[in-house]
């Protein structure tokens, strides 16, 4: 039930996701380019570009698996990120441009921001 409802909801979310990036000066993910990223503006722009764009995929069952089993207890309800995608900025205002955009979309709720620039922040937990 889970992952045919990952599945029904992922190409509505990557819209989302698109159509923020776009907001904010986003970037993705260049597929096989290590540090590589491409502006999705500039993709847009360029359509040669769009099929350099890694987007992520649907978190595999084998993952889901051993994340509830290590990071969770066992406690399904807290896996969050089946689907999932990864914008990247370059700067913070474009970041906090973003975060407005998402904060004030209706159509979504946000569970929680991993701040991995944090002093706290443990990648153990994740």
């Amino acid at each position: 039930q889970l992952y045919l409802q990952a599945s029904l909801t992922y190409n509505i979310f990557l819209d989302k996701v698109r159509l923020w990036a776009g907001i904010s000066n986003g970037c993705f993910p260049e597929a096989g380019v290590e540090g590589g990223i491409i502006s999705w503006n500039e993709a847009l722009e360029r359509p040669e570009l769009l099929g350099k764009i890694k987007f992520a995929s649907v978190k595999s069952v084998e993952r889901s698996i051993e994340k509830v089993s290590r990071s969770y207890s066992a406690d399904i309800s807290r896996l969050t990120d089946i689907v999932r995608q990864s914008i990247i900025f370059k700067s913070l205002a474009d970041l906090s441009t973003c975060l407005d955009a998402m904060a004030s979309d209706a159509q979504i709720k946000i569970l929680r921001i991993k701040n991995r620039y944090s002093p706290t922040y443990s990648s153990i937990e994740s």
